[in-house]
C-alpha cells in the first residue's frame, strides 16, 4: 500500500501532521513497516531506499524494578505513540532540560517506564545496554555478521529484521558492483551514544562501571524516550575496498523529521512505496486556495495574528485559549494600514517551556485603538518568560476565498501528490 512521507522541522509537527492523513483507520509506519517496505522495493527505483524516513518506533532507557538500566524498544504502542503526550515529553515542566537537549531526547515517568515493561502498553521487545556495549564498544557500527546478532538491531527492527538484512545484503552487492570494488561487508551505523557514559573511558574498567555514571545521571528523573530513524543507505569506500552504510539513528526534537502515514490499514496490508510531502505555504499556497460556500468558514475573531507569505500578508486561522499560533493562513489581507503604538514588546510568562503561548484577551489589553490586527517577530526566553516584538495593524480581508487546512490537504490524495517535494 502507499504511505506518504511528512517532513516537518518539528518532530512533533511531522508526526501530527502523518497522523492527521492516517485517520482513525490508519496508523503511521514503524519501522518494522519501513525495513519491510525497503525489503520488498526496487533499490535503484523507490523512494523508501533512496530517502531516510522517522519511524513511529519508540525506544526508551530507564532502570527496571530492580534498579538496572534496560532498554525497551516499542513499535506503534507506548507514550511516545500518543500524540497528545508528545509535548509533556519533550518539553516537560518537570525535568532538566539541559540533560534532554544534550542527549536530544524526550522524557517519561519512572512508573510509565515500568509499565511499558511490564507489557501495558502492549508487546515491547526488552534489551540488555550492557550487551549491547559489548558488542559495539568504542564504535557505532557492526557489520552484516554481528548485525545478525546484535540484540538492539533486531529489536529495532522487527518482525522485518531477516528480511531486511538479507535485501540490504544484496543492495550492497549490486552497488558495490557497479563501483568495480571488493565488497566489504555493508555496515549498520546504529547510534547508541545515549546508552555509553561520556566521561572515562578507560579501557580497563568493565563496562559496567563504564556505564553507571551518565546513565544514573540520565535515569535520574525518568526514562530517556526518542523515536528511531533510518538513514538512507551510504556508499563509502578506501584502500579498494567498498561498505554500504545504513544508520538506524535516534529522532529527538532538535532536527528535522519525517514520519510516515498509512490511510485506511486493512490487517493484510503491508507498505510498499512512500511519497514525500512537504506544504509548504509559501511555496503552495495557490494549490491549496479553496472559496468560501458557508457562512461559518467565515468566522474569525479579531484582533487577527498576522503571517507573511511572499509579498502578502495573511490572517492565521485562530487558536482556542492559551495556545501557541496555529501559523496556518485562512484569509488574504487586501489593505493593511499600520498603528503606531507605544507598546512594542510584548511579555507573556512562558515557565521555561519552548512552546510560546498566549491568550487572545493578553492581545486585547494592549490594542491600540484602530488596530484590528497584529504582528509577533521570534520569541526570546528572558527569566522564564517570552518575549516578542509586536506590531500593530488595521487590515481588510479577502474573505470570498482562504487557505485550506492542513486536515483538508491530507485527505486530497491528488492534491498531496501535486505536493511531493
Amino acid at each position: 500500500m502507499k504511505g506518504f512521507g511528512f517532513w516537518n522541522e518539528s518532530l512533533v509537527g511531522s508526526i501530527m501532521d502523518a497522523q492527521r492523513y492516517a485517520g482513525a483507520t490508519g496508523r503511521i509506519a514503524t519501522m518494522p513497516d519501513l525495513a519491510g517496505a525497503r525489503a520488498i522495493a526496487k533499490p535503484r527505483h523507490s523512494k523508501i531506499w533512496s530517502q531516510w524516513y522517522t519511524s513511529n518506533t519508540g525506544e526508551y532507557f530507564g532502570l527496571n524494578h530492580e534498579g538496572k538500566p534496560t532498554i525497551v524498544v516499542a513499535h506503534g504502542v507506548g507514550p511516545l505513540a500518543d500524540t497528545e503526550r508528545l509535548e509533556q515529553i519533550f518539553y516537560g515542566e518537570d525535568f532538566d532540560h539541559e540533560v534532554l537537549k544534550r542527549h536530544q531526547v524526550g522524557r517519561i515517568s519512572n512508573e510509565d517506564f515500568l509499565a511499558l515493561l511490564d507489557g501495558k502498553f502492549g508487546d515491547v521487545s526488552i534489551v540488555d545496554p550492557l550487551e549491547v556495549m559489548e558488542i559495539y564498544g568504542d564504535s557505532s557500527t557492526i557489520d552484516y555478521k554481528t548485525c545478525s546478532k546484535d540484540p538492539l538491531t533486531k529489536a529495532r527492527l522487527g518482525s522485518s529484521h531477516e528480511q531486511f538484512l538479507s535485501a540490504l545484503l544484496k543492495y550492497s552487492h549490486a552497488v558495490i558492483q557497479e563501483h568495480g570494488n571488493t565488497m566489504n561487508d555493508f555496515i549498520i551505523k546504529s547510534v547508541v551514544d545515549v546508552y555509553k557514559t561520556r566521561y572515562s573511558w578507560d579501557k580497563d574498567k568493565k563496562v559496567e562501571e563504564r556505564l553507571k555514571k551518565e546513565q544514573l545521571e540520565v535515569l535520574s528523573q525518568g526514562a530517556v524516550a526518542q523515536f528511531i530513524t533510518m538513514g538512507a543507505p551510504m556508499y563509502t569506500s578506501g584502500d579498494g575496498r567498498s561498505s554500504i552504510i545504513v544508520e538506524l539513528d535516534i529522532q529527538g526534537d532538535h532536527y528535522s523529521s519525517k514520519h510516515v502515514g498509512m490511510a485506511n490499514v486493512q490487517k493484510e496490508d503491508v507498505l510498499d512505496e512512500v511519497h514525500v510531502v512537504d506544504v509548504k505555504f509559501e511555496r503552495d499556497i495557490e494549490k491549496i486556495i479553496t472559496s468560501v460556500s458557508q457562512k461559518n468558514e467565515l468566522s474569525l475573531p479579531e484582533p487577527y495574528c498576522l503571517m507573511r507569505l511572499k509579498d502578502n500578508f495573511y490572517a492565521m486561522y485562530p487558536k482556542e485559549g492559551a495556545r501557541m499560533d496555529t501559523h496556518s493562513p485562512k484569509f488574504l489581507v487586501t489593505d493593511v494600514v499600520s498603528i503606531e503604538s507605544d507598546q512594542k514588546f510584548f511579555r507573556t510568562p512562558g515557565y521555561g517551556s519552548p512552546f510560546f503561548k498566549y491568550d487572545l484577551s493578553e492581545i486585547r489589553d494592549i490594542l491600540p485603538e484602530g488596530a484590528n490586527a497584529y504582528l509577533i517577530g521570534d520569541p526570546e526566553l528572558d527569566r522564564g518568560d517570552h518575549v516578542v516584538t509586536i506590531s500593530f495593524f488595521n487590515v481588510a480581508l479577502d474573505t470570498s476565498k482562504r487557505v485550506m487546512l492542513k486536515d483538508e490537504i491530507f485527505k486530497n490524495t491528488e492534491l498531496l501528490m501535486s505536493l511531493q517535494s
